[in-house]
């Protein structure tokens, strides 16, 4: 199929922060020049305003995950109107609720499934939608899970395409806590993540707390936001850490933060292929990561970074005081971070792949 005949909708929930949202937003820049038309439908979010940047149409729509049979038919007449007048021809869906509205809509083939995480729920209703859609993983982690958790047969529908970050501009905004910590000639351990349960930010505390018990001289940075913010802020004071472990709130610059930090760590305890550590990458900063699928597929053991236990306070500790200890080791894994990047997690790899996909349907 020639790419201009082709005329895509993403389908999402909400369009605020966290991964799925970036990388609906690097596929619009990718081929939003390149195929006939490419729309976003969501229940909305911070993002908005960059599709509106991209010259990107979003379109309003209720949250996915209701139950309500009202809202449901309402969101599919407002589909089936933004359809019409654009002559959209495939669906791309980031949410398995998704999948099951655009099969009211479009024929199976003309569905795209994106398996951004790992998942273990809802394997019954997974089972009945996913059948005959193309699905796209976002890791072998994120296809083995489709295969055996959900138990989708592959047909040659099933295709795994990585995730990737855009290139460092090199626009660096100073972080007022990283400088004060620089005076004390402080190293920095950055945790960039949302502050939900799954991403363990608790853990990423406690070995904060045993490094600062030994005397480490360490700055831990959490920047991101989220429903456990006054929890995890409480749970640092109790521990008498609030000098120690310093946090920043919600960045969109997240490279040009990394590239004031030494190191980052990310202490989830489930992922798909998750987007920080690229970042990370990409401005030559290595990672500490929780052992777990998805996660390992882009950090290698003392290649570009260390991977740690999952729940293991500890075992990150230990990771980060090696790290602390040995300059040549955390120089080395540095350069093969960018070295990573460049190879296999860049914009014009990322780019290419989808292209290619698009004109393969």
């Amino acid at each position: 199929m020639v790419l201009k005949d082709i005329k895509i909708l993403h389908l999402v929930n909400g369009f605020d922060i966290g991964g799925v949202s970036q990388v609906i937003l690097e596929l619009c820049e990718a081929t939003g020049h390149e195929l006939g038309k490419v729309m976003v439908a969501s229940s909305g979010g911070i993002y908005e305003k960059q599709l509106e940047d991209m010259g990107i149409e979003h379109v309003k729509i209720p949250d996915l995950t209701e139950r309500n049979p009202i809202k449901l038919a309402w969101m599919c007449k407002i589909l089936k109107k933004t359809m019409t007048e654009n002559g959209i021809n495939f669906i791309h869906c980031h949410h398995r609720m998704g999948v099951l509205i655009a099969k009211l809509l479009l024929p199976a083939e003309h569905i795209i499934y994106h398996n951004h995480l790992v998942y273990y729920d809802k394997r019954m209703g997974s089972r009945l939608i996913l059948p005959g859609v193309n699905i796209i993983a976002v890791g072998e982690g994120a296809r083995n899970n489709v295969t055996d958790y959900f138990g989708i047969k592959d047909k040659g529908q099933i295709q795994v395409i990585r995730n990737a970050v855009r290139e460092f501009d090199g626009k660096q905004m100073p972080v007022p806590e990283i400088l004060e910590a620089r005076k004390k000639d402080k190293m920095v351990v950055a945790c960039i993540a949302r502050l939900f349960p799954i991403k363990g930010i608790n853990y990423f505390v406690d070995a904060a707390d045993i490094l600062v018990r030994k005397g480490l001289n360490i700055c831990f940075l959490i920047a991101g936001d989220g429903p456990l913010y006054s929890e995890l802020t409480q749970y640092v004071e109790q521990k008498g850490l609030s000098e120690h472990v310093r946090f920043i709130g919600f960045r969109s610059d997240v490279q040009s933060v990394l590239s004031q930090c030494d190191m980052m760590v990310l202490p989830s305890l489930a992922e798909g292929l998750p987007l920080t550590p690229m970042e990370a990458f990409s401005v030559h900063k290595p990672v500490i990561a929780t052992n777990i699928d998805g996660t390992k597929e882009v950090v290698k053991d003392h290649y570009n970074g260390l991977l740690a236990e999952k729940k293991n306070a500890e075992d990150l500790a230990r990771k980060i005081e090696l790290l602390y200890a040995d300059p040549k080791l955390l120089a080395k894994l540095s350069e093969n971070a960018y070295e990573s990047y460049n190879r296999e997690f860049s914009f014009s790899r990322f780019k290419t792949e989808f292209l290619h996909y698009y004109e393969q349907l």
